[in-house]
């Protein structure tokens, strides 16, 4: 109930200056296929991967690849926990990499896995698959922690920003919220297509998500349970 009641930042984005962001600098192409993409918290390093079972960290400062990651299969998502790279693959493994080596590896979904979120506690990751399920593991302690299965292949997930609440896309356009605690579903919306993306607002109340091929936005408000706003692009999101 706090959350919402957070003032604004005043170091934060307007609307205005995002409408003035450009191109600053780009990169020739690094890796072919790719669909990972995440970028490190300090702003500097680049983690991304591609088909050809290689992903990389690059740098922006010195324009160039400064780690290689062998993957064992097409990279299809990515994130940073704190320094160390983690990649999910088209092979079903998940892999956590630290200055260039491999250190742990998770093979429990039962096909490609497309989608990775971490826990706001720093140590909790979750893995989306097309086998119907979502994985939650201790980074910590290197294990599995719990497996949800669905009744439908999961494309997308995100924790909320309390961390109670996970959501999962659905290939059929449906969103599922879960209680991370016991694994129940607890809510669920009805989207347009396939989820491609979910992102949660900072004060926890709204979900907004992307349907693939859609031009639009959704806005979710959690406490009424249903789409409150739809945002236009103009083009596919």
């Amino acid at each position: 109930s706090t959350r919402r009641k957070r003032p604004i930042p005043s170091g934060w984005a307007t609307a205005e200056t995002v409408e003035t962001f450009d191109v600053a600098q780009s990169s020739a192409p690094l890796y072919p296929g790719s669909q990972s993409f995440a970028v490190h918290q300090a702003g500097d390093l680049v983690l991304l991967g591609g088909s050809d079972e290689v992903a990389g960290v690059y740098s922006l400062s010195q324009k160039q690849t400064v780690q290689a990651l062998k993957c064992g299969g097409a990279s299809t998502a990515a994130l940073w926990w704190e320094s160390r790279p983690i990649i999910a693959t088209s092979t079903g493994a998940v892999k956590v990499f630290e200055e260039g080596q491999q250190i742990a590896e998770f093979n429990a979904h039962a096909g490609p896995v497309l989608a990775l979120s971490l826990h706001p506690c720093g140590d909790v990751l979750a893995s989306v698959g097309v086998d119907k399920s979502y994985i939650l593991y201790d980074l910590a302690s290197r294990k599995v922690i719990n497996q949800i299965f669905t009744d439908s292949e999961l494309t997308t997930g995100e924790f909320h920003p309390d961390g109670h609440l996970f959501a999962a896309g659905v290939t059929g356009g449906e969103i599922k919220l879960f209680d991370v605690k016991s694994g129940e579903n607890v809510a669920n919306f009805s989207s347009s297509g396939a989820v491609q993306s979910l992102s949660f607002s900072e004060n926890g109340t709204w979900l907004a998500s992307v349907a693939k091929g859609q031009t639009t936005v959704s806005i979710w408000d959690l406490r009424k349970m249903a789409e409150i706003k739809s945002l236009d692009i103009g083009s596919v999101v």
